[in-house]
C-alpha cells in the first residue's frame, strides 16, 4: 500500500516514565510532553520510533506510526522503500533477528564445503584454483547481501566479513581479492547509508584475512580453533569500529542492535566455517602423503620379479603392479575396482572348468591359500599361461581382514616340460639327464631317490650313485611325519610349489623352492621334482628385514634425543654455576658432583642410543688408523687387565680414513670389553689392520656394503665366542648373553650404528669354545690429515665480547646466559628470531658473536645468520642443538666450515668452541 499524506495535523501524547538520555536528538522531552512529528525530518522520525517502542511508551498503534512517517517524506523522496518492514526491530523480534543470522551464517557456512572439492580438483599450485575459490566465497557473500538481516534503510548486516576474510585467510591474494570485489559490486548495487561503510568492512576483512594468511600459513602450520576464533573476533572488531562512519541515527540503530551477534555470532561463525577449512586442508595434505606413499609402493612393486595383485574385501581389484599387467593382459587402470575373476581368469588345465576364487577361499580361511595343480590363466588377448599362486589375506593393525593379495608367476615353461616328459620316454630322459636344473624322482610311497640328474649331483655333492641309495628324508630338515604330510598334498594335487631346506654332502643347508607333480612310469607313480636354489634370495630377505628392523628402533631413539639433551643441559649447567659459586669444602659438593656424574652417564648412554640410530652429531677428520688405535693401547691394557694378552698388528702404508675419533675409540672400548668378558682366565686379544678392496662379486653374499677401497679393523678374542643363534641378533639393542647386570646391551648395537654412519660394514665370525673375530671395514680416504691444533689450556678461557644469545627454550635461555656472564663476556638474550632481529638493528657493530639454537619456530638459526649479518657484517656465528644430526644436516648446519656444538654441553666445553670460534 502507497502511503498517503496526512489530511490534517496529528498530534501524539507520549507518557514517558523516565528521562531518555543519551541519543543523537536536539530535543529532550519530559512526562506529559506534546511533540509535532510533522515538523522533524524523517530521519528523527524513525529515531522517535525506535526510541518509543524499545521503552515500551504508550504509543498504541506501531504500523499508523510509520504510515505517518512515510507520508510526512513522501514529498522529499520515495516513500515506497520505506515500508513497515524497515522499521527498527521490536525488542520481541530480536530472537527471530539472531535466527535469521545465524541461518544466513550457516548457509555460508555450507557452501564453505564446495572450497574442499575445488581444493582437491585444482590444488593451490594451479591458475584455476584460485580464481574459482574467489568466485565461489565471492558468490557466498553475494548471496548473502541478497538475503541480508536488514536493520533500516540501507542498513544491511550478512555474512560477507566472513567469507571474504576466510577466503583470504586459507586461499591467498588472488581468491581474497576476487571474493572482494564481487561483493563490494554487490553493495555498491544495493546502495543505502551505509554502502561506504559496507565498502569498507569489505576492504578491512580481505587486509586481516591476507595478513594472517602471510603471518600463520595456513598450508604449513594449521591454524588451531583459538586461532580462529581470535581471527574472527579481529575481522568483526574491525567491523565493528568502522560501523562509526555510518551518520549517527544510523549508528545508534547498528550499536543497539548488532554488538551483541557482531562480537559472538561472527567469530563463532567464523570458527565453525575455519574448522571446515582446516579439515579440509589436513584431508588434501593426507591425500598427497598417501600419495606420497603409493609411489613408493609403485616403485617396490615394478622391482618384483612376480605378479602381484591386490583387492579389497569385495574381491575388486586395488592394485597390479606391471608383471601382473604384463600376464593378464589388463592395465591397472582398466582393471581397477573391476571383479578380480573378471581380470584373473583362471581354469583347470584339465577340464577347462572355471577354478575356485582365490579371494573366497582367503576371505574363508584367514591364511594364506594356493592354487590348484594345473591351473590356466587367460589373458585379455585369450592367451593362456601355466601359473603357480598364492594369496595371502591383508590384515589392518587391529587384526581386522581388509582384503587379498596375490602372488603368482608364469610357470609356463616348467609345465611344458612336465608335459613332454610324460609324452615321451626319451625325450624324458634328455631332458632329465641334461638339464640345467636340480632334478630327482621320487618315490611317494618310501621318500627313496629313484633317479637325480648330473645338476642334481653338482648342487648336492653326491655322486648321481649316492643320490639314488639316499632317502628325502636324508635330505630334508623336515622331520619324515611332516614330509610324508607334504608328499600327500602332491598326491592329491592339492600342492606343487614348495619352499624347503635341504642338506648337502658337505653338510651345508640351502633354501630350495621345489616345483613337484605327479608322473607316471612303468605304471608306477612318481614325484618329479624341479629344486631351484634360493639361499641368496632368503639371505637379501633376512637382511632387508633385519635392516628394516633396526631402521625403526634406530628412529626410535632418535626422536626423543632434542628433548632428553635440552634436559640433562639443564641439569649439567645449573650443577656447574652451583660448583663455583660454593667453596670446595661445603657439604653440598658432593650432591653437585654426583648430579653431574649423574648427568654424563645419562649423555654417554643418549650418545650410545644415537650411535645405534645412526643420528649421532659427529665431527669428521681424517685419521691414520694406526696412529689413533697406538694412543688408545695403554688404555686398552688398562681395560682388559694383566691376564689377558693384547696383541697389535698394524698393516703398513695404511691407507686414511675419515671419521670422528671419539667413534672409534667407543668402538676399540666396546670391543675390548667385550672380548674381556669372554674370556675366562687367562687369554688374548689381537688388534690388526690391513688395506682391502672389494668388487661387485663380493655382494652376492654381503649386501650391505658399497664396492671400493676400505681400511680393515679386526679385534679377535680366544674367549667363548657365539653361539650360532645368537649371530643374527647380535646388533639389535639391549640384546646380550651376559648375566642381570653385567651389561647394557647397546655395546654392539652402538658399533653397528657407527660403522654404518660411516658408510662402513662389519662382519662376525665366531665358533663357541674358540672365540670370535669382528672385523670393521670403513671407507679409505684420499685426503690428507690435518696440522694438529694447539694443545688446549686447562684453566676455562675467557672473553670480554658481546654474544647475541637466540634460544627458544626459556629455562635454557637464562642458564646459557648465566654461564656466558660467568664467562666474562657481555651477553644479549633474546628468545625468538625476530628478537634477536631486533636487537642485531638496534646494536648493530656492538655485537661480535651469534650464538643460536638451529631449530626454532619462525625462522631456524642458519636463515637467522643470514639475517643478522645484514646489521653486523662479520659476525661470527656458533650453532647449537640438542636435535640429532639426521635433523639438523636439513638445516645446513653441520656443513664443513661451520661452527656447532651439540647439547647438552659443558661450561668448560662451550667456552672452548667460543674462543675457536672466534678465532676464526
Amino acid at each position: 500500500m502507497v502511503p498517503m499524506a496526512p489530511s490534517k495535523t496529528r498530534m501524539w501524547d507520549f507518557r514517558a516514565s523516565r528521562n531518555v538520555m543519551g541519543f543523537p536528538l536536539k530535543i529532550k522531552w519530559q512526562k506529559n510532553l506534546l511533540i509535532n512529528f510533522e515538523e522533524l525530518p524523517y530521519q528523527d522520525l524513525l529515531i522517535y520510533g525506535f526510541l518509543f517502542f524499545e521503552k515500551n511508551l504508550n504509543l498504541s498503534d506501531r504500523e499508523e506510526f510509520f504510515f505517518f512517517c512515510s507520508s510526512h517524506a513522501m514529498h522529499k523522496e520515495d516513500s515506497s522503500k520505506y515500508t513497515p518492514k524497515h522499521l527498527p526491530p521490536h525488542p520481541k523480534e530480536t530472537p527471530m533477528m539472531y535466527l535469521d543470522l545465524v541461518l544466513n551464517l550457516a548457509l555460508l557456512i555450507a557452501l564453505s564445503i564446495v572450497s574442499g572439492f575445488i581444493s582437491r580438483r585444482w590444488p593451490k599450485k594451479s591458475r584455476t584454483g584460485p580464481w574459482l575459490q574467489g568466485l565461489l566465497f565471492g558468490s557466498a557473500a553475494v548471496l548473502g547481501m541478497l538475503k541480508p538481516l536488514v536493520l533500516g534503510p540501507g542498513l544491511i548486516f550478512d555474512g560477507r566479513s566472513l567469507m571474504i576474510s576466510l577466503c583470504a585467510l586459507f586461499h591467498g591474494p588472488l581468491a581474497g581479492i576476487i571474493a572482494a570485489l564481487m561483493a563490494t559490486l554487490c553493495r555498491i548495487q544495493l546502495g543505502g547509508v551505509g554502502a561506504f561503510t559496507g565498502i569498507l568492512v569489505i576492504i578491512s576483512s580481505l587486509a586481516i584475512g591476507l595478513a594472517t594468511h602471510f603471518y600463520l600459513k595456513p598450508r604449513q602450520n594449521i591454524p588451531s580453533t583459538k586461532d580462529l576464533f581470535l581471527f574472527g573476533l579481529a575481522v568483526h572488531l574491525a567491523m565493528l569500529a568502522l560501523m562509526l562512519t555510518l551518520p549517527g541515527t544510523s549508528l545508534w540503530l547498528v550499536i543497539h542492535n548488532m554488538a551483541l551477534p557482531i562480537l559472538l555470532i561472527y567469530p563463532l561463525a567464523t570458527v565453525l566455517a575455519g574448522r571446515v577449512l582446516t579439515e579440509q586442508e589436513v584431508s588434501i595434505q593426507s591425500l598427497e602423503n598417501l600419495e606420497r606413499a603409493k609411489n613408493n609402493l609403485d616403485t617396490t612393486l615394478k622391482s618384483i620379479g612376480d605378479a602381484v595383485i591386490a583387492t579389497d574385501r569385495k574381491g575388486n581389484i586395488t592394485l597390479m603392479n606391471p608383471v601382473a599387467e604384463n600376464l593378464t593382459g589388463w592395465n591397472l587402470s582398466e582393471a581397477l575396482q573391476k571383479p578380480l575373476i573378471e581380470v584373473f581368469h583362471i581354469v583347470s588345465a584339465e577340464n577347462r572348468n572355471a577354478a575356485e576364487n582365490p579371494v573366497k577361499k582367503v576371505l574363508a580361511s584367514k591364511k594364506t591359500e594356493g592354487l590348484a595343480n594345473h591351473t590356466l590363466l587367460i589373458a585379455k588377448d585369450g592367451t593362456e599361461r601355466q601359473i603357480s599362486d598364492s594369496a595371502a589375506p591383508i590384515f589392518q593393525d587391529e587384526g581386522i581382514l581388509t582384503g587379498v593379495v596375490l602372488v603368482f608367476r608364469d610357470v609356463s615353461e616348467e609345465y611344458r616340460m612336465l608335459e613332454n616328459l610324460k609324452e615321451s620316454e626319451e625325450d624324458y630322459r634328455r631332458l632329465f639327464e641334461e638339464h640345467a636344473a636340480v632334478k630327482l624322482i621320487l618315490d611317494p610311497e618310501t621318500g627313496d631317490v629313484i633317479d637325480a640328474n648330473e645338476a642334481a649331483a653338482n648342487f648336492y655333492g653326491w655322486s648321481r650313485e649316492e643320490l639314488k641309495k639316499k632317502r628325502i628324508q636324508d635330505i630334508n630338515t623336515l622331520s619324515p611325519e611332516e614330509i610324508a604330510a607334504e608328499i600327500e598334498k602332491v598326491k592329491k594335487e592339492k600342492r606343487i610349489h614348495f619352499e624347503f631346506r635341504h642338506r648337502r654332502a658337505d653338510g651345508s643347508i640351502r633354501d630350495v623352492a621345489i616345483l613337484s607333480s605327479v608322473i607316471r612310469l612303468k605304471n608306477k607313480e612318481y614325484l618329479h621334482s624341479i629344486i631351484h636354489d634360493i639361499s641368496q634370495r632368503k639371505r637379501l630377505e633376512a637382511q632387508l628385514i633385519q635392516s628394516q628392523k633396526m631402521e625403526s628402533i634406530g628412529r626410535l631413539a632418535g626422536g626423543v634425543a632434542h628433548d632428553f639433551n635440552n634436559m640433562l643441559g639443564i641439569i649439567m649447567g645449573n650443577a656447574e654455576l652451583m660448583e663455583t659459586r660454593l667453596d670446595a669444602s661445603h657439604p653440598a659438593m658432593d650432591e653437585l658432583r654426583e648430579i653431574k656424574k649423574a648427568a654424563e652417564r645419562s649423555t654417554e648412554l643418549t650418545k650410545q642410543l644415537l650411535a645405534f640410530a645412526r643420528r649421532q652429531t659427529i665431527a669428521p677428520r681424517v685419521l691414520n688408523l694406526n696412529h689413533s688405535i697406538e694412543g688408545m693401547l695403554k688404555m686398552l691394557h688398562r681395560l682388559i687387565g694383566e691376564d689377558i694378552e693384547l696383541r697389535w698388528h698394524p698393516a703398513e702404508n695404511l691407507r686414511y680414513i675419515r671419521m670422528d675419533s671419539s667413534q672409534l675409540d667407543q668402538i676399540l672400548v666396546n670391543l675390548a670389553v667385550n672380548a674381556k668378558d669372554a674370556i675366562a682366565g687367562v687369554g688374548k686379544m689381537t688388534i690388526e689392520t690391513v688395506n682391502a678392496s672389494f668388487g661387485e662379486d663380493y655382494g652376492e653374499s654381503h649386501g650391505d656394503y658399497i664396492p671400493g677401497d676400505y681400511v680393515m679393523l679386526a679385534v679377535s678374542d680366544n674367549g667363548c665366542g657365539i653361539e650360532k643363534e645368537h649371530l643374527t641378533q647380535l646388533f639389535e639393542p639391549f640384546f646380550t648373553t651376559k648375566s642381570q647386570g653385567s651389561g647394557t646391551g647397546l655395546g654392539l648395537s652402538m658399533i653397528y650404528g657407527i660403522v654404518r654412519q660411516n658408510q662402513g660394514f662389519i662382519n662376525v665370525y665366531s665358533e663357541p669354545g674358540k672365540g670370535s673375530t669382528f672385523r670393521i671395514y670403513l671407507p679409505a680416504t684420499d685426503e690428507e690429515i690435518p696440522a694438529a691444533p694447539d694443545a688446549e689450556k686447562t684453566s676455562l678461557p675467557q672473553g670480554k665480547e658481546c654474544i647475541l644469545l637466540v634460544e627458544d627454550e626459556p629455562a635454557l635461555l637464562e642458564l646459557t646466559g648465566r654461564i656466558l656472564e660467568k664467562l666474562g663476556y657481555e651477553v644479549m638474550a633474546a628468545s625468538t628470531p625476530k628478537e634477536a632481529i631486533a636487537l642485531a638493528e638496534q646494536h648493530g657493530k656492538k655485537i661480535h658473536m651469534l650464538l643460536t639454537d638451529v631449530i626454532m619456530p619462525q625462522m631456524n638459526g642458519q636463515e637467522l645468520s643470514l639475517s643478522i649479518e645484514n646489521f653486523c657484517p662479520g659476525i661470527h656465528c656458533l650453532f647449537m642443538s640438542g636435535y640429532t644430526a639426521n635433523v639438523i644436516a636439513h638445516h645446513g648446519v653441520l656443513k664443513p666450515g661451520i661452527n656447532f656444538i651439540q647439547k647438552p654441553f659443558s661450561m668448560k666445553d662451550l667456552a672452548g668452541k667460543i674462543r675457536e670460534t672466534m678465532a676464526r
